[in-house]
């Protein structure tokens, strides 16, 4: 937020975005997809960049910060609560990722152990484990390291 050319930092506003019969943004607004998420193709990603866009003083979500007439910020209650809810959505992020992390390293070693293969073991007949490859552990022993650095890392 920008009030008289001083900067106060990212604030939460509700604001008109789009024109109510084209659709089309806003003058000062800038709006696209970013494209599909690597691994996360069901999330729908975009950006929004603001020039010179103005949002009425009334839009300001004002819980804690509230903006009057004349320009003046203020600051209600403590900015730590802040910084405690974002702090808490990074653990949360941290211990669905172990969760997520654990249960695909389980699925793939589960496979791989059961999974038989070629029969390179010399004078025999049995076929030799998938996971039993090096090529199989060099890309899965890493993945379980970093779910137990996940794990590790998310304990309170």
């Amino acid at each position: 937020m920008i009030v008289d050319g001083q900067s106060y930092g990212v604030h939460a506003f509700f604001a008109k975005i789009r024109d109510d019969f084209t659709h089309r943004p806003l003058n000062g607004l800038e709006i696209g997809d970013v494209g599909p998420k690597y691994g996360y193709a069901v999330k729908d990603n975009g950006y929004m960049i603001f020039s010179n866009f103005r949002i009425p003083r009334t839009a300001l979500l004002s819980r804690y910060v509230s903006l009057n007439k004349d320009g003046q910020l203020s600051i209600q209650g403590d900015p730590k609560v802040a910084y405690s809810t974002m702090l808490f959505v990074r653990i949360s992020l941290i211990n669905f990722t172990w969760k997520l992390a654990i249960s695909m390293c389980l699925l793939g070693i589960r496979y791989t152990l059961n999974r038989v293969q070629f029969k390179t073991i010399s004078n025999s007949a049995e076929e030799r484990r998938v996971f039993d490859y090096q090529a199989t552990q060099y890309q899965i022993i890493p993945f379980l390291a970093y779910a137990y650095a996940c794990v590790f890392s998310s304990k309170q």
